[in-house]
């Protein structure tokens, strides 16, 4: 089939079901683990779970981070099989659990008015998207680490009223700049009452530095965005068709790059490791990782906690293509922890217990 232009319907808009029937769909989440697709309802004290495809199929819903209303974003983890979610009514940033227990939080940088999130998991970093209130400009983008830690801001290079809304990364193997940030911008006239215009933008996750664009002609009043590891497509979630409602709805468009041979694939050639195994795995006292490398390179192999800081370095330095055996000894530790293994083309998390 020939390449559809970025922006391409691919379908939709569809309803979703089980939501307020007030305006309200706002974030989305793709969890690649359970093919299924999670939406914040701005009005709802759950998140809501449907299947990935055009069908919606709804398969219930976990509760929002202590049953608040409110929550503007979700993205999945998966190297712990979790979600960080946004919230606007504490302005705090929450990750919780696939059944939605509150593991962590911190207040949220962007607190005027936060609405986009995304997690970039090769780098363990979160981006942050504050929409600021009705006539302030900028809109800002902040990049933290995993306890909220400020690495930097960005400013949004569009000055639109009220426009910043949610964020998605794009990491397909046909993006030459990959990741970078898909940014949903729905701007408003100076009342603040009807859509002006609206579009996806895709930026440089470095400085915000806008790459291309696609504008949804319809002017949906539309929160969320969300990438499509499979097709490299993009879902769009739509709080209402137009002023006064239909609400509720998503749609799927064509997104900005090819699939194209991804890091990311199992069966990429570009892979350096294989045959990774953790043994025993809950262990109590020694850990044992073997794992093999098919090509010679750099390799970087470290422990870090279930916060995702580093306790450890065990390995670190060029290695020749062969099968290697490291162990770890967890002392007097227990609990989770994330063994890494890092090359110049991978980057492999494990989870293993310690009791």
């Amino acid at each position: 089939m020939p390449v559809q232009p970025p922006g391409t319907k691919i379908w939709g808009p569809k309803p979703i079901s089980g939501t307020p029937s007030t305006a309200g769909l706002y974030g989305l989440a793709y969890n690649p683990t359970n093919d299924r697709i999670y939406v914040c309802h701005f009005r709802a004290r759950n998140i809501f779970i449907y299947s990935s495809d055009s069908l919606l199929t709804s398969f219930g819903t976990i509760p929002t981070p202590n049953n608040e209303t409110a929550c503007t974003d979700i993205k999945y983890c998966a190297y712990d099989n979790t979600f960080w979610v946004a919230s606007y009514q504490t302005k705090r940033v929450y990750k919780i659990s696939a059944t939605g227990t509150v593991l962590r939080q911190f207040a949220n940088p962007a607190n005027d008015y936060p609405t986009g999130l995304c997690w970039d998991e090769n780098e363990r970093l979160l981006y942050l998207a504050d929409r600021r209130g009705v006539g302030v400009l900028p809109g800002y983008i902040y990049v933290v680490d995993t306890l909220g830690n400020r690495i930097r801001q960005m400013i949004i290079p569009l000055n639109a009223n009220v426009g910043p809304r949610c964020l998605a990364l794009e990491k397909s193997g046909g993006n030459p700049n990959r990741p970078t940030l898909c940014h949903l911008y729905t701007s408003f006239n100076a009342a603040g009452n009807a859509v002006d215009s609206v579009g996806v933008y895709e930026l440089n996750r470095d400085n915000a530095a806008i790459l291309q664009r696609f504008l949804i002609t319809e002017r949906y009043n539309a929160r969320g965005v969300e990438y499509d590891p499979r097709d490299a497509s993009l879902w769009v979630t739509i709080m209402e068709m137009a002023a006064g409602g239909p609400n509720n709805y998503i749609v799927k468009y064509a997104g900005f790059h090819q699939p194209g041979t991804s890091q990311e694939e199992p069966d990429s050639p570009v892979r350096d490791i294989s045959r990774v195994r953790c043994l025993p795995n809950p262990f109590n006292r020694t850990l044992l990782i073997a794992y093999q490398l098919k090509r010679g390179g750099d390799v970087r192999v470290t422990i870090h906690d279930a916060a995702g800081r580093m306790l450890t370095c065990l390995a670190e330095g060029r290695q020749n293509s062969g099968t290697y055996y490291l162990t770890w000894d967890g002392k007097d530790l227990s609990g989770i922890y994330f063994v890494n293994i890092r090359t110049n083309q991978e980057n492999l998390w494990y989870k293993v217990i310690k009791f």
